[in-house]
């Protein structure tokens, strides 16, 4: 199958299908879109795979994450190891580097993580503030 897309807004695109227009989803680049037809051949796209993450909890409130595709978070500098991140979802995060590896992230809602990124795209991470919501 192949595509030609146009940016529309953020990670949405508008797309054609050049050849055959079956299918929901598909791979472009090696990233993965959602797409709806309008009419035939015509697709509106939402790009997922820069934001999308699994994670798995391993006992309490220790998880361990994988950014499926890309990063799990879009984080600009605030000022030095000071960063402000955005989920897919539209949840802001402030996060630390507080040294290597390690980030402490929290957001306006109260809740708290500490993280260590083990390899890649592999994260262990602490929900600091579990206790307080049992």
């Amino acid at each position: 199958m192949t595509w030609s897309c146009v940016a529309l807004c953020g990670s949405v695109w508008l797309c054609v299908a050049l050849c055959d227009s079956v299918g929901l989803c598909v791979a472009l680049c090696g990233s993965v879109w959602l797409c709806m037809a309008l009419r035939d051949f015509v697709w509106l796209c939402v790009a997922l795979c820069d934001s999308v993450g699994l994670c798995v909890a391993l006992c309490g409130s220790v998880w361990l994450c994988v950014a499926l595709c890309g990063s799990a978070w879009h984080c600009v500098t605030l000022y030095g190891s000071v960063w402000l991140c955005v989920t897919l979802w539209g949840s802001a995060w402030l996060c630390v580097a507080l040294y290597g590896s390690v980030w402490l992230c929290v957001n306006l809602r109260g809740l708290a993580w500490l993280c260590v990124a083990l390899c890649g795209t592999v994260w262990l991470c602490v929900d600091l503030c579990a206790s307080d919501r049992l």
